[in-house]
């Protein structure tokens, strides 16, 4: 069995699709925490590298997502096996959005990738792509609305708001 920082948890452990996280208690800002690193190809090539203290997107289009990010899965949709990767990867990138780190117009890279995830983790086609239409009806209005409310805050690693 693998080794973890949050070896001492109580909370269930789950791992699949390359991401071992866990589930945190019900009353937490968030569902999950990630308990190993975890990196992503996105596509997006910058002229210099954005970070946040959790999430690093490098000029390649990697993305480095360290241990001890919190997100709060599928928002609106269930949290199914073949949505719980894509919607790491999406909270971790529109953390960026909302951080003014990534310009806006990379949005509709960022939902697309949601799509390809959740088809490549199991998903049938038609859910994905209605799951992919909602991101891309409500995707923009939540982001300029957490962007304007300055309602973003840090979370520590134990899933609690630390700002």
């Amino acid at each position: 069995m693998r080794k973890h920082k949050f070896e001492h948890t109580e909370n269930l452990i789950k791992g699949h699709n390359g991401i071992l996280y866990e589930v945190l208690p019900k009353g937490s800002l968030f569902k999950y925490r990630l308990l190993e690193d975890y990196f992503f190809d996105t596509g997006i090539k910058l002229r210099k590298s954005v970070e946040d203290g959790f999430i690093k997107l490098m000029t390649t289009g990697r993305v480095h997502v360290k241990t001890g990010f919190v997100w709060d899965g599928a928002t609106c949709f269930p949290d199914i096996q073949s949505v719980i990767r894509s919607s790491l990867e999406h909270d971790a990138l529109y953390t960026l959005f909302v951080l003014e780190l990534l310009d806006q117009k990379h949005r509709k890279t960022v939902n697309g990738r949601f799509f390809s995830v959740c088809v490549a983790d199991g998903m049938c086609k038609f859910l994905a792509r209605l799951v992919y239409r909602v991101l891309r009806m409500f995707g923009d209005d939540h982001v300029r609305h957490c962007i304007q409310k300055n309602s973003y805050t840090t979370v520590g690693t134990d899933g609690k708001d630390v700002m």
